[in-house]
């Protein structure tokens, strides 16, 4: 749109990376559409089209990441920049480097309101925890919209997320058809506990395989998405249930620590996992056959879509839906040449541009 885009990015002390400048032509054409599936207020579902809008104004947008030390989150900051590039807007993120520190992630969002942004969105470190925060900001004028998981609040606008309910049923669905009516025993990484998207992914897992009696889950451990602190935890697992067929790992760090706990037991070929994110640091390990199974959710368009909501809200766009809900797949090994990979992630090496 020819106007320069602002940003400011603070890290934290807990996720620094270094400074590359610049971002890449992204996933769709400048000016395309995303039919996704808003919720309203009763729940009713229905197809809906997240157009690109044009900002009133220069707004300034204040976004707060509750880390940004795997993709998950690198990937929807780079949709994030990419889109605000595009509309124009001045964008303030700051991160809380990782979900034990909700206090921090209060008191940024606290500091963005108090710096005058227009808009802020949020990634919620908790379901609860950020309720108080969230209705405080709003009720001083400054609406909050949420990226990736919701609170429990009805202060904010809208959430744009990949359904993790139904993430964790894909997972639980693929379990059952790969073990084919076999004995099966499965243990779940399932990432920081108080997240509702680790909860929410967690839950439709369970609520597939509770049906199918041959299909027994040993053991669920919750922890922060750490790579190191998961590759202990899958050790101790490992050790502690001599058979265990399948695990599911809620995001990169999960996953990764099991494969490297797994190669390092020489337990390849005879554990099986299934990712609910298709990350690009993932794609090698699918090539490689140490993960078997992955769910490719699209972060970038993620990052794109609240950032677009963001802007109908502010130019007073009216009815807009509770949720909406991105679209997901899922892949194989055999299937991964299926995914276009050169536009489901960012540039390889990129970093979220530090000022």
């Amino acid at each position: 749109m020819g106007r320069k885009i602002f940003w400011v990015i603070f890290a934290s002390l807990f996720a620094l990376f270094p400074v590359v400048a610049g971002v890449a032509q992204g996933q769709t054409k400048t000016g395309g559409k995303f039919v996704w599936e808003g919720v309203d207020d009763s729940g009713k579902r229905s197809p809906y089209q997240v157009t690109r809008p044009i900002p009133k104004k220069a707004y300034h947008i204040g976004v707060s990441f509750p880390h940004l030390k795997d993709p998950y989150w690198v990937d929807q900051a780079y949709g994030v920049i990419k889109e605000a590039k595009e509309l124009g807007l001045k964008i303030t993120i700051l991160t809380a480097g990782g979900y034990p520190y909700l206090s921090k992630q209060i008191a940024q969002m606290e500091n963005l309101q108090q710096m005058g942004v227009d808009l802020i969105i949020a990634g919620p470190i908790s379901f609860k925890g950020n309720v108080a925060v969230t209705d405080e900001i709003v009720k001083k004028g400054t609406p909050v919209v949420n990226l990736g998981q919701t609170s429990d609040t009805k202060s904010w606008t809208t959430t744009v997320l990949a359904e993790d309910y139904k993430m964790g049923k894909i997972i639980g669905n693929w379990i059952v058809k790969d073990a084919g009516g076999k004995p099966a025993n499965v243990v779940m990484l399932s990432g920081p506990a108080g997240a509702t998207w680790t909860m929410d992914r967690s839950r439709g897992s369970r609520e597939v395989l509770k049906q199918h009696p041959n299909i027994k889950i040993l053991a669920e451990r919750w922890a922060d998405e750490d790579r190191s602190v998961q590759t202990k935890i899958m050790e101790n697992l490992l050790q502690t249930f001599p058979k265990i067929d399948y695990v599911i790992g809620v995001a990169f760090p999960d996953t990764a620590g099991a494969a490297d706990a797994i190669r390092s037991a020489g337990r390849e070929g005879k554990v099986k996992i299934a990712a609910s994110s298709l990350d690009q640091a993932l794609v090698p390990f699918m090539r490689e056959g140490q993960v078997h199974y992955a769910i490719a959710k699209h972060m970038i368009l993620t990052g794109q879509g609240i950032v677009r909501m963001a802007v109908h809200l502010l130019n007073g766009q009216k009815n807009i839906p509770r949720l909406i809900y991105s679209s997901m797949e899922g892949f194989t090994p055999k299937t991964l040449k299926n995914l276009d990979l050169k536009n489901e992630f960012p540039p390889k090496n990129w970093r979220v541009p530090l000022r």
